[in-house]
C-alpha cells in the first residue's frame, strides 16, 4: 500500500480532478490521498470562486483523505515557487510515496529531460535565455524559446501546455529537494484550460467558473454553492489602494510605472489588469502583483520568506477513517496546524510572517464575501476543520 500526494487548486473541484484521483487508484495500490491545496487565492492570480472550506469538502467527498493548505504567499507566486512550496510540503510529510499530476503530455521521460535542463542550466541554455529576455519577452516565453533553441527541435507542444509547465516545475522541485517521492504523470483529458466549452464530458475549470459567474445552470454531479466570489468583487479595494504609494508592493519598474500612469482610468479589477499588462509580463503575473497590493504583501516580506518553504501546514480537512495524520505525526518533519491561535504563539518569525499574511488574506476574502452576501461567516480563528466521517 502507498500514500500519494496531489497538488491542486480545485477552483472549483470538477470531474477532471476526480478522474485524476480515480485513475491513480487504478494504477497504484493506494492507501491514502493527500492534497496540498491553495487557500482563498490561487496561482492564476484570482480569488478562489468558493472558499477553501467548500473546496476541501468537495475533495474529501470524492476520495481525498487529507487536505493541507498552501499559504497565500506561495499560492500567489510564480509557477516555480508554487511548485517548490507544494512539493516541499508533501516531502516534509515524510510518508508520501508518489506525486500524481496531470499533464497534456504524459511522457514522463520528455518532461524530465526538460526539467533536467532547467535544473542544471547548461551554458548554452542560459545564454539563449538571456538573449530572449533582452528582447523584452516575458520570462515564460523567453524560457520556452531558449528550450527550443537548446533542444534544436520543436518542443512547443510540450512546454506550452499549462499543465505541462506545472508538471515540469514539480519535477524540478523534486530534484532540488532531493526528494524520494516518485513522480507519476497521468494524461490530462477533456478541454484545455482556456476552453469555454461546457458541452464536453470534462469541461475546464475556466468554463465552469464562467458558467457559475453568469448564473447559468450547470449539472456536473456536484452541488456547487450559490454564493461565490469573482475577480471584480475586489475592485473597490484595489481602486482605493491605487490612490496610495505602491512602491513597496510592485518590484517590476515597468509594471509600477504603468499602474501609476493608468490609475486614473481604473474602472474595475479585470479591465485594469488587462490595461496595464506589459509585454514582458503575463496576464496572470499581472494579476498576482495586483493582489499582493490588495493583500498588503510587500516584496521585502517575500524576500524574507524566500526559500523558507513550508515548515508548517494548516489542516483544512481530513477523512476520520484514514490513518494519514497519525503517519505524518510519526514520520514527518512538518508542523500540522489544527489550532492557529496556539501555533502563532510558538512558531518561528518567518513562519509567523507567512501565517500573518495568510490570516490577512483570509480576512479580506471573508469581508468581501460578507459584504456581497450580507451574511456573517466565521473568521480564521473560529473556522472548523472539515471532517469526513
Amino acid at each position: 500500500m502507498s500514500n500519494i500526494g496531489i497538488i491542486a487548486e480545485f477552483n472549483p473541484f470538477h470531474d477532471g480532478h476526480k478522474y485524476l484521483i480515480d485513475k491513480a487508484r487504478t494504477m497504484l495500490d493506494i492507501d491514502n490521498v493527500t492534497v496540498v491545496c491553495s487557500g482563498n487565492f490561487v496561482q492564476r492570480g484570482l480569488p478562489a470562486i468558493f472558499s477553501k472550506e467548500v473546496r476541501a469538502k468537495m475533495a474529501l467527498d470524492c476520495g481525498v483523505d487529507l487536505v493541507l493548505e498552501l499559504p497565500t504567499v506561495f499560492s500567489l507566486a510564480d509557477a516555480g515557487t508554487f511548485a517548490k512550496a507544494s512539493v516541499s510540503t508533501l516531502d516534509k510529510c515524510g510518508v508520501i510515496d508518489y506525486l500524481i499530476f496531470g499533464a497534456e503530455c504524459n511522457d514522463i521521460n520528455i518532461l524530465d529531460e526538460i526539467a533536467d535542463v532547467l535544473y542544471n542550466e547548461p551554458n548554452s541554455f542560459k545564454c539563449a535565455l538571456k538573449e530572449f529576455l533582452s528582447t523584452g519577452d516575458s520570462y515564460p516565453l523567453a524560457r520556452q524559446k531558449a528550450l527550443e533553441s537548446y533542444f534544436k527541435r520543436n518542443i512547443n507542444n510540450v512546454i506550452s501546455g499549462s499543465n505541462n509547465i506545472l508538471a515540469i516545475e514539480y519535477l524540478i522541485a523534486l530534484k532540488e529537494l532531493n526528494s524520494s517521492i516518485k513522480p507519476v504523470c497521468i494524461k490530462r483529458i477533456g478541454e484545455g484550460y482556456q476552453s469555454l466549452n461546457m458541452d464536453s464530458t470534462y469541461p475546464s475549470a475556466t468554463a465552469i467558473r464562467q458558467s457559475i459567474e453568469n448564473n447559468e445552470h450547470i449539472d456536473l454531479g456536484y452541488n456547487y454553492p450559490e454564493n461565490f466570489l469573482e475577480l471584480n468583487d475586489f475592485s473597490l479595494i484595489l481602486g482605493h489602494l491605487l490612490t496610495k504609494n505602491i512602491d513597496d508592493y510592485i518590484k517590476n519598474n515597468e509594471l509600477k510605472n504603468r499602474i501609476k500612469n493608468l490609475s486614473d482610468s481604473f474602472i474595475d479589477f479585470e479591465s485594469f489588469a488587462k490595461n496595464i499588462k506589459a509585454k514582458n509580463m503575463t496576464y496572470t503575473a499581472t494579476l498576482r502583483n495586483l493582489f499582493r497590493l490588495v493583500l498588503d504583501i510587500k516584496y521585502k516580506d517575500l524576500d524574507i520568506i524566500s526559500n523558507n518553504y513550508n515548515n508548517y501546514a494548516t489542516i483544512l480537512g481530513f477523512n476520520k477513517n484514514s490513518d494519514i495524520l497519525s503517519q505524518i505525526k510519526k514520520r514527518g518533519v512538518i508542523n500540522l496546524v489544527s489550532k492557529i491561535s496556539d501555533f502563532s504563539k510558538t512558531c518561528s518569525s518567518v513562519d509567523k510572517l507567512i501565517l500573518d499574511i495568510n490570516l490577512r488574506a483570509d480576512e479580506i476574502y471573508r469581508k468581501v464575501y460578507m459584504n456581497k452576501y450580507k451574511t456573517v461567516i466565521p473568521n480564521e480563528f473560529r473556522r472548523q476543520i472539515v471532517i469526513k466521517k
